[in-house]
This record gives C-alpha cells, structure tokens and sequence, in this order.
C-alpha cells in the first residue's frame, strides 16, 4: 500500500512515529507533500526514512510569496534522489488567500520545472461549492503545456529528421502526457 499524500510535518505525532505506524499498518511507501517553507523539512524527512519519498512545491493558496527564490528552490530540490513528483501546486478558489494570477504564475512555472525534471505533478484544485472555475482552469492549462510541448517535440523531430517515424502518434501521445489524479474531497 503508498499513501500517495501525506504532510508529515503538519501532524501533532513525531515523525518517527507516524512512520512506525505506517509501516506497521502496511503502508510500503509515501509521499511527503512539500509546501514552499516546508520543502526542505519534506526532503529531509525523505533522507531518515527509506520508505518517505519527498515532493517539492508551492501550495495555490500560499502562491502570493512564490516568486524566484522559491522558483529556484523547488528547481534545485526536484533533482534530489528522493523527490518524485513535484507539487503541491494548482488553483484554489475556495480559498481567497492568494490572487488568481499569482496561483496561475506559481503552477505554470512548476508544471514547468516538473516537466524539465521529467516528474509528475501532484496538483490541488479546489473551487467554492458549485462551482468549476478552479478545476476547468487547470485543466485548460495543462492542455496548453500538453500542446505546447507536441509543438516543441514536433519541431525537434523535424530538425533531426525524425518526422516521418513519429508523425502518426506524436500529438495524440502528447496530449495526454500528463497524468492526471484526481481526489475528491469535502469538508464536513
């Protein structure tokens, strides 16, 4: 079994002995969600413990202090050998902690890194009750980062002559190059 996110960091027991219990649950793997200030803490957790992996990010709604630095960190940090996936990022308009350009920046920018670091994204989306906004927002954005990278594998493969193997499959491969996992939740 993997717990595919947990953040260790946020909980009242000791890391140690979440893990331990964990594992005694029979949990084999999991992935500790970074959030900005926390990536390092995310990462180092990943290094005490061979069954923590680690990703690095900025949550959408703590996406009004994402700017170079941060940029740089999580860049620097997704080439750690204990990161897999690079997030928590994405669009929050349930919250209104962090205003929609800052939250479109802070995803496009680590969608981007996760792409040059061939990673996955682990993506939070949340809208106020009836509402889509958020979700058909990232949903449409990952679309153009799909597209925009068929255009850019399109190009190299015209450059190298690798054109006429590849045509009949590129874009449609490339249109669903991201994965997407979706989880639906509700607060009570």
């Amino acid at each position: 079994m993997v717990d595919s996110h947990t953040h260790l960091f946020l909980c009242e027991r000791g890391e140690d002995e979440l893990v331990a219990a964990a594992l005694d649950a029979g949990v084999e793997r999991m992935l500790n969600v970074g959030l900005g200030e926390r990536n390092e803490t995310a990462v180092a957790a990943a290094e005490r413990h061979p069954a923590v992996f680690a990703s690095v990010g900025c949550h959408p709604t703590e996406a009004d202090s994402f700017d170079d630095a941060l940029a740089a960190q999580i860049d620097r940090l997704a080439a750690h050998e204990r990161v897999r996936a690079v997030g928590e990022t994405g669009i929050d308009y349930y919250h209104e902690t962090a205003g929609p350009e800052a939250q479109r920046r802070a995803f496009e920018t680590q969608v981007a890194i996760a792409r040059e670091h061939d990673l996955p994204i682990v993506i939070h989306g949340r809208d106020k009750d009836g509402e889509t906004a958020a979700i058909d927002e990232i949903f449409t954005l990952l679309d153009q980062h799909a597209v925009e990278r068929a255009m850019r594998r399109l190009d190299r493969d015209i450059e190298t002559g690798e054109w006429h193997e590849r045509h009949h499959d590129l874009l449609a491969l490339d249109a669903f190059d991201a994965g997407y996992r979706l989880v639906a939740a509700r607060n009570t």
